[in-house]
């Protein structure tokens, strides 16, 4: 099947007026369906082929019937049942969980060599040339992220794997305190600078504010919520997400904090002129949204 999604291939090109046609021999065609369906069969049969290290033990996770995750023993738990969780996989990238430093090194070495027999390259740094495969450790609570060995360590003799604090990924930051707060600051600063590169149009007496609000939910609010549906958020960081968006409001109705104060103008005022509504509607929309997502994927499953 793997080979029938490229057999027979052809690179089409235009130099002038004249067209031509090159057969395709290796690689995969750029932009097509086919190239990132043949990465995950082949992801998923060299995982699924992977002889697990002996000594590693895999990490281990319990759910309830109904949904709930903990982290108490299964003994001490009533309805809960155990599973493993070691990978993830997601389009051309792969996510490995490890228990421990020495698991780490150890799993690491083994998947590059297993990686290696189905022609894949796990990229570790070589020299002066960064890796681009990254490692993050996750303290357990009440413990110091600083008291973990968090230097280098060696993949195949000469390469080598750092480990971050944070990860980025699909624009989205992955923190070692598993918090929300390094994404949410990210969102907050990209949405700013969105906001300030449209400011003429915010700005603008000449434009009704309908019609701001229409621009500033088609750019600004997905900028600003963009990854939402993995934040858990605490109530300093909603108040963070208000204040940005109750500001945008505000300036785009040209009121400053004076004027507020001074006329008494609230903000859901400012909001129906804009016809907006509030930062937690939208935010528990976009959940709800993805829940439905996850609902009819597992219907249709």
């Amino acid at each position: 099947m793997l080979i029938r999604l490229h057999c027979g291939a052809k690179v089409k090109e235009k130099i002038g007026d004249v067209d031509s046609e090159i057969n395709s021999t290796i690689g995969v065609r750029q932009g097509s369906c086919e190239g990132p369906v043949r990465f995950l069969f082949i992801m998923q049969a060299a995982m699924g082929t992977l002889d697990w290290p002996e000594g590693v033990s895999k990490p281990e996770f319990m759910t309830r019937e109904y949904g709930k995750t903990t982290g108490e023993r299964s003994s001490r738990v009533r309805d809960a049942h155990c599973f493993e969780l070691w990978t993830s996989l997601f389009a051309d990238d792969c996510v490995l969980l490890f228990q421990s430093r020495d698991d780490l090194i150890r799993g690491s070495n083994r998947i590059f060599a297993h990686l290696r027999k189905s022609g894949l390259c796990k990229h570790v740094g070589r020299g002066d040339t960064a890796s681009k495969t990254e490692a993050m450790y996750f303290p357990p609570p009440r413990t110091a992220y600083e008291a973990a060995d968090t230097s280098r360590f060696y993949v195949d003799g000469t390469g080598f794997i750092d480990f971050c604090e944070k990860f980025k990924y699909l624009s989205s930051i992955l923190h070692y305190s598993l918090t929300s707060n390094a994404d949410v600051d990210k969102r907050i600063a990209s949405a700013t600078a969105v906001f300030g590169a449209l400011k003429n149009i915010f700005n603008s007496k000449y434009l009704s504010e309908e019609l701001k609000g229409e621009v500033y939910k088609a750019l600004v609010l997905p900028t600003l919520l963009y990854g939402c549906e993995a934040w858990s958020l605490r109530e300093d960081l909603f108040k963070r997400l208000r204040s940005f968006h109750n500001q945008c409001a505000r300036s785009m109705c040209r009121v400053n904090l004076h004027h507020t104060f001074r006329h008494h103008i609230t903000t859901s005022s400012l909001f129906r002129h804009l016809n907006l509504l509030g930062i937690d509607s939208y935010y528990h929309n976009r959940l709800l949204r993805w829940a439905g997502h996850v609902a009819l994927s597992r219907r249709t499953m």
